[in-house]
């Protein structure tokens, strides 16, 4: 018996493994029927597969008990249980498993429509807003996974991960399938990559974007951090090749890491840069003001307008050029695509306001999209710049203070607040940023902390004046604080808004 509807399949054994590409053992009875996966055993019904991770903190092989307590069928595991009443299967590596088999339970949807994953530690969210906007605009019904939601058809999906676990990326991609979508642009963290919630995901191509500092506490080292998101093209597109997808792999050559990865990768490869003269595309003819851009590419007849402004957007877009071509995309449409996409909320986003200066609201909370950020905020400003700014708590302590050091060295004004503290003391969080900001000006001088981050913001608004710009910096799109670990809400968004409107209307009554 099969049902096939995504709310209520049941399948065989050796079906759901004949689609994973998996050997079912013949100890197994392949008529077996099986009702859903889970890596949790909390969640397990009856008729299930329950997998065992090993996971960071905790291993779930000691659960397996309790799952086939709750009616798990078959058990998935890398180590066999010292007595159990129900088929175990043994694996390597059940963590890839997982992914094959949550894909073949819903019938392997990514084979049928073309996936792009983007990687790197900053403009993945950009580049899949700008990938969604240029499929689009090639007639494709599109969705896309990322930091900010998961979408497609009418859906809207708050995104609690910027990579859904294995078992809800496959849920979701096989949603995707059934409301007709055929391309989907995504965002692949590291912790994705590594923990390999991605595998089985068919994918046609994949963009590395850049490498800086971010994760340390996870990773531990920038190397182990490079070798994770390597994985994604090393390890994932051969895989896609093996199911007789042409993939392709796209690179930014500035970028040191970008620069290594594309030496290395065997495969289908292209490349882009602002000032690699090896790069395949490259920019020229930049014309750039605080309403957008406007540039040519150096080796094709496409003239780019966008609204988006920076140096880190040229990057942004270059790459999203070169992965539109490889999946046969005209230059036409490429560049209304990219014309398109108007913003990406938390990304450089304005507030909008009547008063004579500009407050801008980011995500960049790693040193170089801090660096990055800054750098065109100052390209922009016809006055002071000013920028709020923390570090979240319960991560890595060794960029704090970098980054107050690259805001003392770039900004005219630092205030020192909270970003989302978690459960370290608020307080020496700021005091870690401090030890970065003194480095450059000893006598703190024009910077200052207000740990309450609404105060923070109240206050750079206060301060600014006509021609400035107030970056406030690290949340972006996030509509909450996490304190201790209580979820506020807190949008940057909507409190300067606030703020705003209230001088506004201050400076009307006066």
């Amino acid at each position: 018996m099969m049902k096939n509807n995504i709310s209520n399949i049941v399948i065989n054994i050796q079906t759901l493994f004949d689609r994973a590409g998996l050997s079912l053992p013949f100890s197994v009875d392949p008529q077996l029927e099986i009702t859903g996966i889970a890596d949790n055993s909390r969640s397990v019904a009856q008729g299930n597969i329950f997998v065992a991770i090993r996971g960071t903190n905790t291993d779930s092989h000691q659960y397996i008990g309790d799952a086939v307590a709750r009616g798990a069928a078959l058990i998935i595991a890398e180590t066999a249980p010292s007595d159990t009443t129900v088929p175990v299967i043994l694996f390597d590596d059940t963590r890839s498993i997982l992914g094959k088999i949550a894909h073949a339970w819903y019938d392997n949807p990514t084979r049928g429509m073309i996936v792009v994953g983007v990687t790197g530690t900053n403009g993945k969210t950009t580049s899949v807003h700008l990938l969604e906007s240029v499929l689009k605009t090639a007639g494709y019904n599109t969705g896309v996974i990322g930091t900010i939601e998961y979408r497609f058809a009418n859906e809207h999906i708050k995104a609690d991960n910027t990579t859904p676990g294995a078992i809800a990326l496959a849920k979701l991609f096989g949603q995707m399938k059934e409301a007709g979508v055929n391309a989907v642009a995504m965002e692949v963290s590291s912790h994705a990559i590594d923990q390999k919630r991605i595998d089985g995901i068919a994918f046609d191509a994949c963009l590395f974007t850049n490498l800086t500092q971010d994760h340390l506490d996870y990773h531990g080292t920038m190397k182990t951090y490079a070798d994770a998101k390597y994985q994604l093209f090393s390890r994932l597109l051969p895989q896609a090749q093996k199911i007789g997808k042409i993939t392709s792999a796209v690179f930014n050559i500035d970028d040191e890491t970008g620069c290594d990865f594309f030496k290395k990768y065997p495969g289908e490869k292209s490349s882009f840069a602002i000032d690699n003269p090896l790069a395949k595309l490259r920019p020229s003819a930049i014309e750039a003001n605080a309403n957008g851009m406007r540039f040519d590419i150096t080796s094709l007849p496409i003239h780019i307008e966008t609204f988006l402004v920076g140096r880190f957007n040229i990057y942004n877009i270059l790459g999203v050029i070169e992965v539109a071509l490889r999946l046969g995309i005209s230059l036409e449409v490429i560049a209304q695509g990219i014309h398109n996409q108007k913003t990406v909320h938390g990304r450089f986003e304005p507030v909008p306001t009547n008063l004579p200066f500009t407050v801008l609201v980011d995500y960049s909370h790693t040193p170089d999209a801090l660096q990055r950020a800054l750098e065109n905020a100052r390209v922009l400003t016809q006055g002071k710049l000013i920028v709020v700014f923390g570090c979240g708590g319960d991560r890595d302590k060794t960029k704090r203070p970098i980054m107050g050091h690259i805001a003392a060295a770039l900004a005219d004004s630092v205030i020192i607040t909270n970003d989302n503290p978690r459960t370290e003391p608020p307080e020496s969080i700021a005091e870690a940023i401090r030890e970065g900001v003194q480095q450059v000006r000893p006598d703190m001088e024009d910077a200052c902390t207000v740990i309450d981050r609404r105060a923070a913001i109240a206050k750079a608004i206060e301060l600014a004046h006509v021609g400035d710009i107030v970056l406030i910096a690290g949340k972006g799109h996030e509509d909450y604080q996490i304190i201790g670990t209580v979820i506020h809400p807190f949008d940057d968004r909507l409190v300067a808004a606030e703020y705003l409107k209230a001088r506004e209307e201050a400076e009307v009554s006066h």
